[in-house]
This record gives structure tokens, C-alpha cells and sequence, in this order.
């Protein structure tokens, strides 16, 4: 879809316009599909793993609970808002500090200082290694957000994203830890089973996700 949609637009779209819907329009696109309909099943098998971890027996149809009203939907889509524009923060802010390393580096720094090249060069890699640490660091305060929102029906989106970043801003070393660790699952699910990924890994981390998250808030309770 999305190849098709490039080739759409370089067919019929000419000039700035062209330009403007693939440099903006695409990625909002994206952007609108998976807040609207990719999240809110991601929520709906996360509930699912819910059942599972109380000992229930959900059908495969609770994936769509979310879409069985326009109150569940609302909540939904409210929740995936917050997630996407959370990670889009992040995201955004790590891109473009390393967009202007990038730019000052090819522009200015490899002209006034060619022979520093290959130590430069070095830099470049450990500074887009730090923001990479540094986004995932960051991360892990709104951390547990989508297990609280889902588990949590009584409370609103907002309320539950101010529980996780008081938890999670507490846990910071712990969910820090979390995340690279579930990032080398991924690695190796990806590397071994390839397709088999949604069967194995994906199952094992919305359990595991679920139980951590659960874990940090009764910590903070107590």
C-alpha cells in the first residue's frame, strides 16, 4: 500500500506538491491508520493477554473489543493519541538533534577540521548511540501507560498516563533494564523464527509486559 501510494502520487502529483505529500503527507497518513486502527487492536490483544494471565479463557473476537462501541473506541483511540504523540516526542527530538550533528558535521567541521575526520566520525556513532540509549531511557517513564490504561477501565487515559510517569520516573534504572532486554527478545525472535514472531515473542511480551507493569505499580502503592 504504501509503494502503490508513492507511485500514485509520482503519476498524478507534479512539483511542490508532490514533494509536500510525500515528505508530510504519507507519514500522517501512517501516522492517523495506526492511531485509529493499528493501536487499538494492539490494546485489544493486550487485554486479551489480561484474560490470560487471570486464568480466563478470552475468544480470538476480544481483539476487537475496542471497536464493539463508540465509548470503548473513544477510549481507544484516545489512549493510542497519547502513545503515538509520546514516542513521536521522543522520536522527533532524537532525529532531529542527530539531523543537525549530521548537517554541521558534512557542512562545516569536515571542511575547517579535515584531518579530525575519522575522530569525528567516531563521535558521530557514540552521539547516535547516546540518543538512541537516551530515547529508551526516556521512554521508560510513560513505560507501563497501555497496561494501566487497559487494565484500569475506571480511570481515564490522562490519568493513567500521570500514574505511569509517577511510577515509571521512580523505576527508571528498572525500566530502562526492561526495555533492552525485551529489545534482545525481539532480536532474537526476528533472527529465528522470522514469521513465527506474532506466535511466540509477541505473546511472551504482552504477558511479561503486563506483569512487570503491574509489579512497578503495586511497588509504588505500597
Amino acid at each position: 500500500l504504501h509503494r502503490f501510494l508513492y507511485v500514485l502520487i509520482a503519476l498524478y502529483a507534479k512539483g511542490r506538491a508532490a514533494v509536500l505529500l510525500t515528505t508530510l503527507g504519507l507519514p500522517a497518513l501512517a501516522v492517523l491508520l495506526v492511531t485509529l486502527l493499528v493501536l487499538p487492536l494492539w490494546l485489544g490483544r493486550l487485554r486479551m493477554a489480561g484474560q490470560l494471565a487471570c486464568g480466563a479463557r478470552p475468544a480470538y473476537r476480544e481483539c476487537l473489543y475496542y471497536f464493539t462501541s463508540r465509548r470503548r473506541y473513544g477510549r481507544a483511540v484516545a489512549i493510542s493519541a497519547l502513545l503515538a504523540l509520546i514516542f513521536a516526542v521522543f522520536g522527533s527530538a532524537a532525529v532531529g538533534v542527530f539531523a543537525g550533528a549530521v548537517s554541521l558535521y558534512r557542512n562545516v567541521l569536515l571542511y575547517e577540521l579535515p584531518r579530525l575526520e575519522l575522530p569525528l566520525l567516531i563521535f558521530m556513532l557514540h552521539l547516535a548511540l547516546a540518543l538512541a540509549l537516551a530515547v529508551l531511557y526516556a521512554a521508560g517513564v510513560f513505560l507501563p501507560f497501555a497496561a494501566i490504561a487497559v487494565g484500569n477501565e475506571e480511570i481515564s487515559p490522562f490519568a493513567a498516563l500521570s500514574l505511569a510517569f509517577r511510577v515509571g520516573r521512580r523505576h527508571l534504572g528498572k525500566s530502562f533494564t526492561f526495555t533492552l532486554r525485551q529489545l534482545l527478545w525481539l532480536f532474537c525472535s526476528l533472527i529465528s523464527v522470522l514469521a513465527l514472531y506474532a506466535l511466540w515473542y509477541s505473546h511472551y511480551f504482552h504477558l511479561i509486559y503486563l506483569r512487570y507493569s503491574q509489579a512497578l505499580c503495586e511497588e509504588a502503592l505500597q
